[in-house]
């Protein structure tokens, strides 16, 4: 009886020592064993790599030799790195077939802790040269890192534990350098027209000290960028949706009759219309409104929502212009919307690229309203980040398909 108990005791001892041993594992595989649903907000155009690290360092266009994958493991469809520092140099990095006078480099992380223990900011990935990097601060904001130790801070957060996408972008000949998070700018570094010969990235700051700790995964690099088909259909009918955010809660028939004098075959027609009946009104007959009167209000409730972002611009100012009756005199009739560049400065673009960034938003909304089928054109005057005039646009009812 007595070995019975003590082989008993000896059981219940090492099943202790066992699940002490694995209660670490075991709760960070049911914290992130599962890897979040994410949706790409930027695509990379020219791609020259992609490493997806769901199971080794593979470039899988094949133009890349293999990430050097040190002090990681793969786990939750990535890398996950720990964050120790080797000083001899043994750390994840890899080298890249790339442009440095024009590049776009991709990535997605998840961080795992706030990392404190310097007091400095912790990469994502930089080149090993410290040239430029997108680091992480220890009050929760993304900056850039330039020339070794100085920095560009945003006010974008990033949450521990989430997974979130980063996009580093520099172009030599406009001496701009951009970070894109989540699909948002997060911040612009201008006048900086220098180069570096090495094309070797890494998660380790080798001047501080400080690796990445978290995850990474679908790290890849090309020339350019574009916005994904999901993100350009949101963009175009957020017009839409601030008009409707602005009259939404109104007591007023008019504002409602507004809205569907704007989009008769808008999203938010039969609330419009249900919003008028509960207000007294009633559905009204097709408008006989003129189009100067049509313009004005069509004017006055597009600012009623400005400010608002569109794409990487952002829409200041909404007015009418047409020979008699609008709020400026003009001989074309015509609403002109002033949208604000949140990238470029007037000397490193053309209203043509301008014109290729913002039309596509612009139009799809354009070609839903009451002013597209009433033939009035829609001029669009762009501002850089400065607000300095770059030059105009115009929709046309033809543009429409």
């Amino acid at each position: 009886m007595l070995e019975t108990k003590t082989n008993m005791m000896m059981k219940s001892i090492m099943m202790m020592v066992v699940f002490v041993l694995l209660a670490p594992a075991i709760a960070f595989q049911n914290l992130y064993g599962q890897s979040p649903t994410f949706q790409p907000q930027i695509e990379l155009t020219g791609v020259i790599a992609n490493y997806p690290l769901r199971s080794d360092g593979n470039d899988s266009t094949g133009q890349n030799k293999p990430m050097e994958l040190k002090r990681v493991q793969f786990h939750n469809g990535g890398i996950y790195s720990d964050g120790t520092y080797d000083p001899d140099g043994g750390q994840t990095a890899m080298e890249l077939a790339l442009n440095v006078k024009q590049f776009a480099i991709r990535a997605e992380f998840m961080v795992y802790e706030i990392q404190d223990k310097y007091n400095k900011a912790q990469p994502v990935f930089m080149f090993l040269d410290r040239w430029m990097g997108v680091t992480l601060e220890k009050d929760g904001t993304v900056s850039l890192l330039y020339d070794n130790a100085q920095y560009i801070h945003s006010n974008v957060r990033y949450t521990l534990n989430v997974w979130h996408e980063v996009i580093l972008t520099y172009d030599q000949s406009r001496q701009m350098a951009n970070i894109y998070f989540d699909g948002t700018l997060a911040c612009t570094l201008n006048n900086f027209a220098k180069e570096r010969g090495t094309t070797r990235i890494g998660l380790t700051n080798f001047s501080n000290g400080m690796v990445f700790k978290g995850w990474i995964r679908n790290l890849s690099a090309g020339t350019g960028l574009r916005r994904t088909a999901t993100t350009q259909t949101s963009g175009a009918s957020a017009v839409e949706d601030q008009y409707w955010d602005a009259v939404k809660n109104s007591t007023r028939v008019q504002d409602f009759q507004s809205y569907l004098d704007t989009y008769p075959s808008g999203k938010y027609v039969p609330l419009a219309r249900l919003k008028i009946n509960q207000l007294g009104g009633s559905t009204p007959p097709p408008t006989t409104q003129s189009d100067a009167q049509f313009l004005n209000s069509w004017a006055a409730t597009t600012r009623a929502a400005l400010p608002f972002k569109l794409g990487d611009f952002e829409i200041i100012k909404a007015y009418s212009r047409c020979p008699a009756g609008c709020e400026e005199r003009d001989s074309p009739t015509y609403l002109v919307l002033e949208a604000k560049s949140l990238v470029f400065y007037q000397q490193s673009v053309t209203i043509a690229q301008m014109e290729r960034s913002l039309k596509p938003l612009l139009l799809s909304d354009y070609c839903s309203t009451e002013g597209k089928r009433r033939g009035i054109t829609l001029g669009a005057f762009v501002r850089d980040m400065n607000s300095t005039i770059i030059g105009n646009f115009w929709i046309y009812p033809k543009d429409c398909p």
